[in-house]
């Protein structure tokens, strides 16, 4: 059963987006391109920059959070800011970010609705929109003020106390927004007309855990997390017209039980995720075409994760790396980077760990990277 609040409360906050979720700004250096990751985890956000050519990962720098634990990390590349969402309380802080020196800012704090396991960012009709979701069931929707520091609670959305919504997409040029039920195993479909977001229809599927959709594939891809036996990445092209919506199933590939984190690889064709289940973590590659679907004409890929309950993921911009941040190793490291290898095909041929490092003490619950 769902219940619509409309508020109108007027609250701070700020966000970014560059995911465990894409990279959010990208100021390349041809010579030498350099992923910055932030990593968050309990009581900590570290950065640490990453160059390709050398293959070397170093620290920049670590703030100390008390009692915060960042449950999504995000990039906002009109105001150069990181976002970070608490998991435990209703708060999100903003960093300035300085695109020269890599260091983060004074925190300014902020509230939201409620705790935050993951948020989206998005234009609409010229106004900079928030979607955060919490995983007790409820789903928000904020707009931002000019400045990225302050926000208009517009509309909040509340499911059943089982509904664990987890996470959300956009697709902005349709100005659809899809929510993940996890608890009720359905992806909800809403459209966003007059300031409002209204119901138009839903996907059934078992466990649905993080959304992505692509706007250059036009695909709505989603990772599961299963009570039992095997979880599913899956792909879907929604159609709406006139309030009407047709779903058509594009994709489906079987992964371990406890799916987590989506990216892609648009240069090789690959959507790529992990696999937490305990002794079994990995990431997995799936073949994709040219147009986000399904290609049964290459061969799917493993890496196996050397930790405990690989999390976060994230592709370079020209796929040629992999960022893995995992709750926890037996080797004391957290952030694990891959360099992947394919042939002229794009077919996958070979993976190599090139660095890892410590990521603080505890559980990390986000990353996000961007190049410079």
């Amino acid at each position: 059963m769902k219940e619509t609040l409309a508020l109108t409360a007027c609250a701070g906050m700020l966000i970014l987006c560059f995911q465990n979720c894409t990279p959010g700004f990208v100021t390349k250096n041809s010579e030498s391109p350099t992923s910055i990751i932030a990593v968050g985890g309990e009581s900590i956000i570290q950065t640490f920059s990453f160059n390709h050519a050398a293959r070397s990962l170093k620290l920049i720098e670590t703030l100390q959070l008390t009692g915060q634990s960042p449950g999504w990390l995000a990039i906002d590349s009109v105001h150069s800011s990181l976002l970070s969402a608490d998991s435990r309380s209703a708060k999100l802080t903003s960093y300035q970010f300085d695109t020269e020196t890599t260091l983060l800012g004074k925190p300014r704090l902020m509230s939201i609705p409620t705790p935050s396991v993951h948020f989206e960012m998005a234009d609409f009709d010229g106004s900079t929109e928030l979607f955060t979701s919490d995983y007790t069931g409820s789903f928000s929707r904020l707009s931002l003020g000019e400045l990225g520091s302050s926000t208009a609670i517009n509309q909040t959305l509340v499911f059943a106390n089982n509904a664990q919504t987890h996470s959300s997409a956009l697709d902005a040029a349709n100005n659809l927004v899809f929510v993940a039920n996890k608890g009720e195993g359905r992806i909800v479909i809403y459209k966003l007309e007059l300031a409002t977001l209204s119901e138009l229809d839903e996907i059934s599927i078992p466990g649905p855990r993080l959304l992505k959709f692509d706007q250059v594939y036009k695909q709505l891809y989603v990772i599961t997390e299963a009570n039992s036996g095997s979880g599913e990445v899956a792909s879907y092209q929604v159609i709406e017209k006139l309030g009407s919506v047709t779903v058509a199933k594009t994709g489906s590939f079987v992964i371990g039980q406890r799916g987590s984190a989506l990216a892609i690889d648009r240069n090789h064709g690959f959507l790529i995720a992990t696999v937490r289940e305990s002794g079994k973590e990995e990431i997995k590659m799936f073949p994709i075409t040219s147009a986000g679907f399904a290609d049964a004409n290459r061969a799917s890929a493993s890496i196996g994760a050397p930790c405990i309950e690989a999390r976060s993921l994230e592709a370079s911009s020209d796929g040629l790396f992999y960022f893995l941040t995992c709750n926890d190793s037996a080797n004391a490291e957290d952030l694990f980077v891959f360099e992947i290898h394919f042939d002229s095909e794009n077919n996958f041929t070979a993976a190599n760990l090139v660095a890892k490092s410590e990521a603080g003490p505890g559980e990390h619950l986000s990353q996000t990277v961007f190049e410079r």
